[in-house]
């Protein structure tokens, strides 16, 4: 029985495999994933979520501390976390207004109260 449908004609293929290879080329290219300047979430902008490599210079070895990765191996003493942070610049989309505080109230007491 002959192919009646679309499916196997050489555009339908060649139009398949240029879908596969532009949706692998999405997936793995980084600069789909990672932002061009990582900046910590200022006033006005919610909670963000960060890269841990962007956060610090040895993201595995902190976790691995936190979580107690190793800390029952007899075999060999657990070593001292040296944390490599790194300050990030922080993103702010509006600035707040000066505050102006008034002096501090002072009631004088030597003087007589007016009655009217």
């Amino acid at each position: 029985m002959a192919s009646t449908r679309n499916k196997n004609t050489r555009g339908n293929y060649a139009l398949e495999l240029n879908r596969s290879i532009h949706t692998q080329d999405y997936l793995l290219n980084k600069e789909y994933g990672e932002a061009k300047q990582t900046n910590q979430p200022g006033n006005g902008l919610g909670g963000a979520q960060l890269p841990r490599q962007e956060m610090s210079a040895n993201p595995i070895e902190i976790e691995s501390f936190l979580r107690g990765i190793g800390s029952t191996d007899l075999t060999k003493p657990v070593q001292t976390l040296n944390a490599e942070l790194k300050c990030m610049p922080q993103l702010d989309l509006f600035r707040y207004p000066a505050v102006i505080v008034p002096e501090k109230f002072q009631a004088q007491t030597d003087q007589r109260p007016l009655e009217r």
